[in-house]
C-alpha cells in the first residue's frame, strides 16, 4: 500500500504526479513517546523498553494493541505469546499481509532476501547463496528493497565507494520486520 501510494505521487506516468503540496512521511514514536506509553500502561522497565521496542519498532499501531484484550495488565512474555504466538495471534502474519501486497508475485524473492539479512547473511555474496538468485539479477531486488521499498538499508565502509564496493553490508532498516523475518516466517509458510 505504501508504495502504491508513493507510486501514484512520484512517478511521471501517473494522474497525480506533481500535485501534492507537501507529502508526510509518517514515522514511528521515538524513544521518549515510546516511554511515556509503556510508562502509562504500567510496563516501563529497562527489559522492557527493550523487549518492545524490538517488537514494535515504535509503530502506533503495535501499541494501540495493548489496549485490547487487557494486554497492558498483563507481563512481557505473556503479551508477546498473546500477539507472537498463538495461532490466532494478531501479529504472527502481520510482516506476510503488509508485504505480499507491496511485492506482489515477486515476494518469494524478497521474502527469502529478508530471512537471509535478519539470519546474519548480510554482504550481497551471503545473500545470493542463501537465496539461490542469480548474482546478477540480485542487485535488482536489493535496490528496490533499499531505495522504492525502503525496508533495507546499505552500509558501506567509509573509505569505500558506495556504488562499488563489495564490502557493504544490508540491514533491514524496521525492527519488527527483521523480528518477524528471524522468528516467525518460517513457521507461518
Amino acid at each position: 500500500m505504501f508504495t502504491l501510494i508513493k507510486k501514484i505521487f512520484t512517478s511521471s506516468k501517473e494522474p497525480l504526479y506533481n500535485r501534492a503540496n507537501k507529502i508526510i512521511e509518517l514515522r514511528p514514536f521515538d524513544l521518549k513517546t515510546q516511554q511515556a506509553i509503556l510508562r502509562d500502561f504500567k510496563l516501563l522497565s529497562s527489559k522492557n523498553f527493550l523487549i518492545f521496542y524490538s517488537l514494535f519498532n515504535g509503530m502506533p499501531k503495535y501499541f494501540e494493541l495493548l489496549e485490547d484484550d487487557d494486554l497492558a495488565k498483563k507481563n512481557a512474555k505473556q503479551i508477546i505469546k498473546k500477539l507472537f504466538c498463538q495461532e490466532d495471534a494478531f501479529l504472527i502474519k502481520e510482516g506476510k499481509n503488509i508485504l505480499i501486497e507491496e511485492f506482489g508475485k515477486s515476494y518469494e524473492k524478497y521474502f527469502s532476501i529478508l530471512t537471509a539479512i535478519s539470519l546474519g547473511k548480510t554482504t550481497r555474496n551471503e545473500i545470493h547463496n542463501y537465496t539461490g538468485i542469480n548474482i546478477n539479477s540480485l542487485g535488482v531486488f536489493l535496490k528496490a528493497l533499499e531505495d522504492f521499498y525502503e525496508i533495507i538499508e546499505r552500509k558501506t565502509p567509509i573509505l569505500e565507494k558506495k556504488s562499488s564496493s563489495k564490502l557493504s553490508l544490508y540491514k533491514i532498516r524496521d525492527e519488527f520486520l527483521s523480528f518477524w523475518f528471524r522468528y516467525l516466517y518460517k513457521k507461518i509458510i
